[in-house]
């Protein structure tokens, strides 16, 4: 099984805000802030400024039974914000908290089983795609680039 790092505000912890049951989901709200930080640093953002991310492919990812409450848990601790849904238009928009938003990041390693798999069942997913959409001079490519040695000549 393939380990993943997350990517999160340095005093973000998620025993902080979540509770009761929800303390097995602490990997799911890391996962979350994480996702949402490193979208935002990539500029994967709509014209607002937030991260559209949909319940759909969230509950691919995050506990199904439980995603719903760990945002809840994130939003009213300050920890992200959402914007408005626009039904048939656009998903929720996200954004991190005032709290952590200029903080800086570390790195932290995944635990969870459960969503390590999930995440290692998306890339493998998401790469067949990839794979299935490969014309052919895309596949030739592919197969020659790891044939290259990288040279320098200087431009005179």
């Amino acid at each position: 099984m393939d380990g993943y790092q997350l990517i999160l505000p340095a005093s973000f912890d998620p025993a902080e805000f979540l509770t009761g049951r929800l303390s097995k989901r602490y990997d799911d709200a890391r996962y979350l802030v994480g996702l949402i930080g490193c979208k935002i640093a990539y500029g994967d953002v709509c014209s607002r400024g937030n991260v559209l991310l949909s319940g759909r492919f969230l509950k691919r990812i995050m506990c199904s039974h439980d995603y719903h409450a760990v945002i809840d848990a994130l939003l009213s601790g300050g920890v992200i914000y959402r914007d408005n849904y626009v039904c048939g238009e656009r998903s929720y928009g996200y954004s991190i908290g005032e709290r952590f938003r200029n903080e800086k990041h570390i790195r932290v390693d995944a635990t969870d089983r459960r969503l390590i798999r999930a995440l290692n069942n998306w890339r493998s997913e998401f790469h067949k795609q990839q794979r299935a959409s490969m014309l052919p001079v895309h596949k030739w490519l592919d197969s020659r680039q790891f044939h290259l040695s990288p040279s320098y000549s200087p431009r005179t």
